[in-house]
């Protein structure tokens, strides 16, 4: 996959973990971006590429900034809008998201990212059911 997916990839996961605020240690990018390396086999050039891949490629644009051992994005809104089209190329997982709002409802940190989300399915004409909004 390309690194717009990667970059996205990582920005949903440390909107998981840490929120999109928050900061990602490298060791856990790493972590998420090894198995989207599919073009080495499983081992030291995986992993080394999964380490370089956000230093290298993506601090250098002034997207995702390292400082010591973490990684974070420049402005939060660049990991929220990016964790949103993470979401919106996976429809599986945006429709769980939608199901699991009433955890991350009250949570401020996923206001923004569920925002933006609506706006990428709307800008893709993309059809969520109003089933799964009534569950909210």
């Amino acid at each position: 996959m390309g690194g717009d997916h990667k970059v996205r990839l990582l920005a949903l996961e440390m909107c998981k973990r840490v929120g999109p605020r928050g900061e990602f240690e490298q060791d856990d990018a790493v972590a998420v971006l090894a198995d989207d390396f599919q073009q080495f086999a499983h081992g030291p050039k995986r992993t080394a590429a999964a380490r370089d891949f956000p230093l290298e490629g993506q601090t250098g644009s002034g997207v995702i900034v390292g400082s010591g051992s973490g990684l974070e994005f420049w402005h939060p809104t660049f990991g929220e809008a990016l964790a949103a089209q993470a979401l919106a190329d996976d429809p599986s997982q945006a429709s769980d998201l939608l199901f699991e709002i009433k955890t991350f409802y009250d949570d401020q940190r996923w206001r923004e990212v569920i925002l933006l989300l609506a706006g990428e399915l709307s800008q893709r004409e993309t059809l969520v059911s109003t089933n799964s909004w009534r569950t909210c």
